[in-house]
C-alpha cells in the first residue's frame, strides 16, 4: 500500500468527475489520500468540500411562520448527508429567514479510489430545534431518523414542525441543488368540553393510531378557557403514510373518540385537524338525574296515583325529600333539582302509578342532564347500566314538558333495553331542541315508540347504533318533528314487524336518509307511512336493493342513491331501454337493472352490461350489451362462436359472436377510440361485471376459411390499446365474450 500526498490541482486526476458536483472552486484540498492496490481491502479516506442549494418550495422548509404554511430556514439548521461509504454534515451558510438556503461543509468518502458522480445519497435536514439524541437520532452511517414522541405532545403545529419534521430527499453526488420532502404528518387535536370540566384542568390524553391498542402517545394536557368553555389543544407528529386503523383519543376516564377508519392513511406533510366535543364527563355519569332551571318557575313531579316506594329530590344539593304523590318544586333561574329513586327498590315509572317530570310558570325553561339511573338506584346509579325486566320503565317520563329545551347531556347508559322503556319519553316536548345519545345496541319491542313524538323544535336526531331490530322498536319515533333536518343512519339489514312504521312521518324538513336494509323491506308493515308528508325532494342512500316509491318506501320526488353513487331506477324490459340505461345491466329475465347486485336482489342474474346505442336500419334505438363475464374458458374459434351464439336466451334480445367492427364500435363508444379498451372495461366493472382478461379475444370476422381475427388487450397498463392479429381458427385457443343486441324505445 502506498500513501500519496495530493495537492489541490491534482484532484482532477483522482476525482475527475467532481467539477460539476460542487458550487465551490473546481479545485479542492485532499490530504492523506490512501490509494488501494489491487486486491487490497483497505478503503480510501477522502475529505471533500461540498456545497448544495436547497430548492425554494416553501412546504419543505425547517421552521414555520405564524400562517402555519410558509416554512423558513433558521440559524443552526444542518443538512446531514449519508450514502454508501460517504457521509457528512453541512451547515447553513446563506438563506436564514428565507425559503431557500445554501449549505456547505465536508463529506468523508471511504470507498474505492474513484468517486463516481452518480453515487446516491440521502440528505436530511436537522433544524436548530431538533436535538440529536432527543428529537432525532443519527446512526454510524450518518442516517437520520426522527424519534416521534411517546410521552409528550407539542402545544402548537409550529412547535411540532420545528421539532419533529422529517425533511429529507435523495440526490446524486454530482447534484448542486436539492428538494426536500416532508415525511412527517401532524395530528392537531382540539377537544371542547361541554360539561363541568374547568379551564386549567390537567387531563391525561391517550392517542392510539393503530389496531393493536398500543398507544402512540400518553401524556397530560391542560385545558384553557375559550369562550367560556374548557378546551384542550395539543399536537402529535407521526410518520407520514401511517395507517390510522381504529385510531382514537381518550381524555381521562371519558370514552375514547375514534378518528380513523380501516383504510385511513395520513399523507406526508399534511396537518389533520381532529375536532371533537366531550359532552359526557365522568362526573356527569356520577350526577343524578338533574332538572336545571334556566328561568324562574316550577318543576312539577306529576304522579298519577301513589308511589308505594316513593322517590326523592333535593334542590341545589340540599337535603333529600321523600315524595309519594304529585309535588311542585319552586325554582329560581340557575337552581337545579336532583331526582332519585328510594334506595335500590326497582320500580317502573311508566306503569300505574305513572310519573311525569314537567315544568310550569310563565316563560319557564329548563334542561335535563345527569344519569337517569338515579331513579333506579339512589346510591349506586353511577355504575348501573341494566334496566329491570319489566315494561315501561321510563315511559312518558318527560311527556308534555313544554318547558324542556335541552336533553343533550342526559345519560341513558343502558345498552340492553326492555319493552316500552323509553316509549313516549319526550312526546309533545315542543320546545326540545337537543336529544340525548342513545347507546343501546340490544333493542326490545316498542323501546323507542313515540319517543320524540311531536317534538317540533328538534333539529338533529341521535345516532341509532343497533344493527338488529325488534318489533315496533322505532314506531313513530320522530313523528311530527317538523324541524328535523338530520336523520340517524339506519344500520340494520333486516327489517321486522312495524320497526320503522311512521318513523319520519310529517318530518317536512328532512331531506336525507341512509338505510342499509336488504331484507324485510315493506313486509309486515316495516316501513308503513314512514315518510308520509316528507320533504318534496331529498336523497335516500340505500344498499344494492330495490325499494318501492311512496310514503311507505322512498318518498316521491326523492332520489335513491347506491353506495357507488349511481341512481336507483325501476326495472323495465329491454324494449323500454333509453340512453339513460347505458352502463346498466340486463337481467336473464329480460329486464334492465341498475347494477348486478340489484338484479340479484330482484331474483335474477345479470348477464350483460349495456355499452352502446347506435342507429340501424333507419332506427336510432339499437343497443349492444357486452356479456358480464367471459365464457368459461379459452377456446378455439368454432367453440367460441357456438358459446356466444348459444347462450341462454334473454327475452327481447339476441346473443351474437361480436365482429371486429362491433368490438371497435364498443371501444369507441366508451370514452376512447376504436383501439382503446379501458373505457369499456370500466363500465363492465362499475356495474359489477368481471373485467376483460389481458389476453386475445376472438372476433367473428374471418381472415380466411382457416384464420380469424382476434384482438389482443395489451399488457402494458399505461398503453390501454388493443391490436388485431390473424389467428388459426383451429390452432389457437383464445378468450371469447358475447354481445347481446336489442331494440329499445325510440327517443
Amino acid at each position: 500500500m502506498r500513501t500519496i500526498m495530493k495537492k489541490n490541482c491534482i484532484l482532477g486526476a483522482v476525482l475527475s468527475f467532481m467539477a460539476v458536483a460542487l458550487v465551490v472552486s473546481s479545485c479542492a484540498k485532499v490530504d492523506n489520500l490512501t490509494e488501494v492496490t489491487e486486491g487490497s481491502e483497505t478503503a480510501t479516506a477522502v475529505t471533500i468540500p461540498y456545497t448544495v442549494t436547497v430548492s425554494k418550495e416553501p412546504e419543505t422548509r425547517a421552521t414555520v411562520d405564524s400562517d402555519m404554511k410558509t416554512l423558513r430556514f433558521a440559524e443552526g439548521d444542518k443538512l446531514y448527508i449519508s450514502g454508501v461509504k460517504i457521509q457528512g454534515v453541512l451547515d447553513i451558510r446563506t438563506g436564514i429567514g428565507e425559503t431557500s438556503g445554501v449549505f456547505s461543509g465536508h463529506l468523508t468518502y471511504t470507498g474505492e479510489k474513484y468517486l463516481l458522480p452518480i453515487i446516491p445519497m440521502r440528505a436530511t435536514l436537522v433544524s436548530a430545534q431538533q436535538a440529536v439524541g432527543k428529537e432525532v437520532s443519527v446512526d454510524e452511517d450518518g442516517l437520520v431518523s426522527v424519534n416521534y414522541p411517546k410521552n409528550e405532545y407539542t402545544a402548537t403545529v409550529e412547535e411540532a414542525v420545528q421539532r419533529y419534521s422529517n425533511l429529507s430527499g435523495l440526490l446524486f453526488y454530482s447534484m448542486t441543488s436539492l428538494t426536500l420532502t416532508q415525511r412527517t404528518a401532524f395530528l392537531n387535536f382540539e377537544i371542547t368540553f361541554e360539561d363541568d370540566t374547568a379551564a386549567g384542568t390537567e387531563i391525561s390524553a391517550v392517542v392510539t393510531t393503530n389496531s393493536n391498542d398500543d398507544p402512540a402517545c400518553t401524556a397530560n394536557v391542560t385545558t384553557r378557557d375559550e369562550g367560556g368553555k374548557a378546551v384542550a389543544r395539543f399536537v402529535l407528529p407521526v410518520a407520514g403514510s401511517s395507517t390510522l386503523k381504529n385510531a382514537s383519543v381518550k381524555l381521562g376516564t371519558r370514552d375514547a373518540f375514534p378518528f380513523g377508519t380501516e383504510n385511513s392513511q395520513v399523507l406526508n406533510g399534511k396537518v389533520y385537524n381532529v375536532i371533537r366535543t366531550s359532552k359526557f364527563s365522568s362526573s356527569l355519569g356520577a350526577m343524578p338525574l338533574t332538572v336545571k332551571a334556566l328561568t324562574a318557575g316550577t318543576v312539577k313531579v306529576v304522579i298519577d296515583g301513589t308511589l308505594s316506594s316513593g322517590m326523592k329530590y333535593s334542590v341545589n344539593s340540599g337535603e333529600k325529600t321523600l315524595i309519594t304523590t304529585s309535588t311542585d318544586i319552586p325554582v329560581s333561574a340557575g337552581d337545579w333539582v336532583w331526582l332519585y329513586g328510594n334506595g335500590t327498590e326497582t320500580q317502573a315509572y311508566g306503569n300505574y302509578p305513572e310519573v311525569k317530570i314537567q315544568g310550569a310558570g310563565e316563560g319557564f325553561k329548563c334542561k335535563v342532564y345527569g344519569n337517569i339511573m338515579s331513579l333506579l338506584d339512589e346510591d349506586g346509579f353511577a355504575t348501573k347500566t341494566d334496566l329491570p325486566n319489566q315494561p315501561r320503565v321510563f315511559n312518558d317520563l318527560f311527556r308534555d314538558n313544554t318547558a324542556l329545551t335541552d336533553a343533550g347531556d342526559l345519560l341513558l347508559p343502558a345498552t340492553t333495553l326492555s319493552s316500552e322503556c323509553y316509549c313516549n319519553m319526550f312526546a309533545y316536548c315542543s320546545a326540545l331542541e337537543t336529544a340525548p345519545e342513545l347507546p343501546a345496541t340490544t333493542l326490545a319491542a316498542d323501546c323507542y315508540t313515540n319517543m320524540f313524538f311531536r317534538c317540533g323544535a328538534l333539529t338533529t336526531a341521535p345516532e341509532l347504533p343497533a344493527t338488529t331490530l325488534a318489533r315496533f322498536c322505532y314506531y313513530n319515533m320522530f313523528y311530527g318533528c317538523s324541524a328535523l333536518t338530520t336523520a340517524p343512519d339506519l344500520l340494520a339489514t333486516t327489517l321486522v314487524e312495524q320497526c320503522y312504521y311512521g318513523m319520519f312521518r310529517y318530518c317536512t324538513n328532512l331531506n336525507s336518509v341512509k338505510c342499509l336494509a336488504t331484507s324485510g323491506i315493506g313486509e309486515n308493515g316495516s316501513t308503513n307511512y314512514w315518510f308520509e308528508d316528507a320533504s318534496a325532494t331529498g336523497t335516500f342512500h340505500l344498499a344494492y336493493v330495490l325499494w318501492p316509491k311512496g310514503v311507505s318506501g322512498i318518498p316521491g320526488g326523492w332520489t335513491g342513491k347506491y353506495p357507488n353513487g349511481s341512481t336507483m331506477s325501476s326495472p323495465h324490459p329491454l324494449a323500454e331501454a333509453t340512453s339513460r340505461d347505458l352502463g346498466k345491466v340486463v337481467g336473464a329475465d329480460g329486464n334492465i337493472y341498475d347494477l348486478k347486485d340489484v338484479a340479484a336482489y330482484a331474483g335474477t342474474t345479470a348477464v350483460a352490461v349495456i355499452a352502446r346505442k347506435d342507429k340501424l336500419l333507419f332506427t336510432d334505438h339499437f343497443y349492444q350489451a357486452i356479456a358480464i363475464s367471459d365464457e368459461s374458458e379459452d377456446m378455439y374459434w368454432y367453440a367460441a362462436k357456438s358459446a356466444c351464439e348459444g347462450k341462454a336466451p334473454v327475452p327481447g334480445g339476441t346473443w351474437r359472436f361480436p365482429s371486429m367492427n362491433q368490438w371497435k364500435a364498443l371501444f369507441a363508444a366508451n370514452g376512447g377510440d376504436e383501439f382503446s379498451w379501458a373505457g369499456l372495461n370500466r363500465i363492465i366493472t362499475n356495474a359489477g361485471g368481471t373485467a376483460m382478461s389481458r389476453n386475445f379475444y376472438w372476433t367473428s370476422t374471418d381472415v380466411s376459411d382457416k384464420d380469424g381475427w382476434a384482438y389482443d388487450i395489451q399488457r402494458d397498463d399505461d398503453y390501454n390499446k388493443v391490436c388485431y392479429r390473424a389467428m388459426p381458427k383451429g390452432g389457437i385457443r383464445d378468450y371469447a365474450r358475447a354481445v347481446l343486441v336489442f331494440y329499445g324505445r325510440p327517443e
